[in-house]
């Protein structure tokens, strides 16, 4: 297996360590390398070297802590906060880290589509601690008093009508009316239809007139108006995706996965605990960390063979 432009460096720079006078052929000879190649990876090195702590980052511990921080700056603040590249290249430029790490705006961009892809293929590495244990599931309550239905009708039938059958097929017509994702509308309409089917078997259904079923739809509609799902204000995905949501463009579909993955998996309450943790009851990997594992190395800055030089413009004389 061939190393890698690092590893033969982090060779290199071990070789030389001990003895700094040593000959090419003697460095060749203890690091396995062709002489050409020791000898550009010392002039890299000498170039890279421009202030008093950039030997520590030539080493393997050093290089070790490089990863840590560069996609620590890109995790943390680049996809959790929604900084962008231009800004996280400034500041390793600041922190004199650009003479060892690629730290363009374009290559922080792809070192955050790679980080990207590593934490989509941690939840599916996760996959099969996610499944609900044997009757688990989600229980739902209210009583007719938050409702407000008891200043509407003292009848119980009706209150338990309007509801467990009424409410719900409201509140998932509109709900489908509303969204203009696709696959959501498809999901909200196969609800809907199940809750519209559920309705028409209500003996009430069937026994209240015109204009009494008109009033409790007007009702329903006024209270879907008003109803909102407060744990997403509080803790939920939507309530931390709205955070990110500053220019109003949207995600795309690889950031709006990632965003619910740490939303599941990295956000933790008080007491320590994700929400995939507190769902399935399983203490799943720090996302962070198993990302430093799988997501690979840092690029090397690239430097241009031949100075660039101005091209100021100029026109060529000719005859009038």
């Amino acid at each position: 297996m061939s190393l890698t432009i690092r590893e033969r460096s982090q060779k290199v720079v071990n070789s030389i360590t001990p003895n700094v006078r040593q000959t090419l052929k003697t460095l060749a000879a203890a690091t396995e390398l062709s002489v050409s190649s020791v000898h550009r990876h010392r002039r890299a090195i000498h170039r890279r070297n421009q202030y008093p702590e950039s030997s520590f980052w030539e080493t393997e511990v050093g290089y070790q802590w490089l990863v840590r921080l560069v996609f620590g700056l890109i995790y943390y603040f680049g996809i959790k906060q929604g900084v962008g590249a231009e800004s996280l290249s400034e500041f390793i430029h600041a922190i004199r880290l650009d003479t060892h790490v690629a730290s363009s705006a374009s290559s922080l961009r792809q070192l955050k589509h790679r980080a990207n892809q590593t934490l989509i293929d941690y939840a599916t590495a996760q996959a099969e601690h996610c499944q609900p244990s044997a009757g688990q599931g989600i229980c739902v309550g209210a009583d007719e008093t938050f409702f407000g239905l008891e200043a509407q009708t003292q009848d119980l039938a009706i209150r338990e009508w309007v509801l467990m059958a009424l409410l719900p097929w409201v509140y998932w017509t509109q709900q489908a009316d509303k969204t203009r994702q696709s696959a959501l509308k498809h999901r909200y309409q196969q609800a809907a239809s199940c809750a519209f089917d559920w309705l028409l078997e209500q003996s009430i259904t069937l026994k209240l007139d015109a204009n009494q079923l008109e009033h409790w739809v007007l009702w329903c509609r006024e209270f879907c108006a008003k109803y909102q799902r407060t744990s997403s204000a509080v803790e939920g995905r939507n309530g931390y995706l709205s955070k990110l949501h500053q220019a109003g463009r949207g995600f795309s579909e690889q950031s709006l996965k990632v965003l619910t993955i740490i939303h599941n998996f990295d956000l933790k309450r008080s007491d320590g605990t994700t929400a995939a943790q507190r769902l399935f009851g399983y203490a799943f990997p720090d996302p962070f960390e198993w990302m430093l594992d799988h997501v690979g190395d840092l690029p090397m800055p690239r430097r241009s063979s031949k100075a660039q030089q101005p091209k100021p413009l100029y026109a060529n004389a000719f005859a009038a």
